[in-house]
């Protein structure tokens, strides 16, 4: 039985900034000796796109690469052991990750991860495996971003009614136009309702659209709901209102994934009421890591949460046949403000 574990170096949590080096020691315990023509460790980033159409019969896939290295760490230089002896090993490893990488991110067919890759290499046999996949975290200021500063708005006319239809107005708005994970989205809907049917039901989801790109420039597209409130707000027929709701950001990546060019994010907030008849709507928000207004203390520090879509199995389908050894499920954490905790602190003061 053969164990090797990658250990990364100087931080609680494998989360890096582009620009940084990871660094850290990689461990093989074996309890008989090992013929073996070399252990390697690769450092690689990597997004993949990869789905079937069924329509067309055929898969479309796009690759793109963000840094690739591999060392050798045995046998050393000018040394052609062919055996590992059985123990504890130990190997350490140093690589610096590029400027302007994207952020980490799993979507349905297409993902950018970045992962130390071990391989014990075995002569007349399958290799030896494991992975470790880290997870890398660009800034996103939303005080850089000029769409995140201006509150969105939506103006709705339509008709109401089959027989007489009558006009129904409805303006949306939010707070502002830029959001950071954990923090609260501020909606106002202001009903001019002139029809005879009641507001019987208002209900606003925030949307994650993912664009992934393949062969021949052909997209696939993936709309995500992350979160979502429902309710039965009261205006009646000839009357006007105003509903108001409040819609927390969970842990999501950054908008538009800057650095990757074949996978765009996107997000907004998705309106349905019901006067009479479902009348839909939408509007853009920017999601970030660095909040609009940083001089307010009331963010406090940023922690990091695990993403709202949970883990995946990162082992790639170009590595099904490839033997890995420990667990290879990984869960992206994101920036998370957690506003509630830097309230309830205040309050103490």
């Amino acid at each position: 039985m053969t164990k090797i574990e990658v250990h990364f170096s100087g931080r609680e949590k494998p989360i890096y900034k582009p620009g940084e080096k990871v660094e850290g020691e990689v461990t093989v315990d074996n309890a008989e000796k090992i013929k073996s023509k070399g252990i390697t460790i690769r450092f690689r980033g990597k997004s993949h796109n990869r789905w079937y159409d069924y329509g067309r019969r055929m898969y479309f896939e796009k690759k793109e690469f963000y840094a690739d290295n591999t060392m050798t760490v045995w046998p050393e230089a000018g040394k052609s052991d062919e055996s590992l002896d059985a123990g504890h090993h130990r190997f350490s490893f140093s690589f610096l990750l590029p400027e302007n990488v994207p952020c980490t991110f799993e979507g349905v067919v297409g993902w950018v991860r970045y992962g130390i890759y071990v391989t014990i290499d075995v002569p007349f046999r399958k290799d030896i495996k494991t992975l470790a996949c880290f997870h890398v975290l660009p800034k996103a200021d939303l005080n850089q971003d000029e769409r995140a500063k201006i509150p969105p708005k939506k103006e709705v006319e339509t008709e109401v009614g089959l027989l007489s239809p009558k006009p129904v107005k409805i303006l949306a708005l939010c707070n502002k136009g830029g959001y950071v994970p954990g923090e609260t989205i501020d909606i106002t809907l202001d009903i001019d309702n002139k029809s005879n049917d009641n507001l019987s039901m208002a209900k606003v989801w925030l949307e994650q659209k993912s664009k992934f790109t393949g062969t021949f420039n052909h997209k696939f597209v993936k709309k995500s709901n992350v979160a979502k409130l429902k309710e039965k707000p009261t205006i009646g027929s000839h009357s006007q209102g105003r509903w108001k709701a409040k819609i927390s950001v969970p842990s999501i990546p950054p908008s538009d994934l800057p650095g990757c060019s074949i996978i765009d994010l996107k997000f907004r907030l998705q309106f349905e009421v019901k006067i009479g008849k479902r009348i839909s709507f939408k509007l853009p928000v920017i999601i970030g890591t660095v909040p609009l207004d940083t001089r307010s203390e009331s963010f406090g520090l940023p922690s990091y949460q695990e993403s709202v879509f949970g883990s995946v199995d990162v082992k790639d389908k170009d590595e099904e046949e490839e033997h890995f050894t420990g667990n290879t499920v990984f869960t992206p954490l994101y920036t998370f403000y957690d506003l509630r905790q830097s309230l309830l602190q205040e309050g103490n003061h």
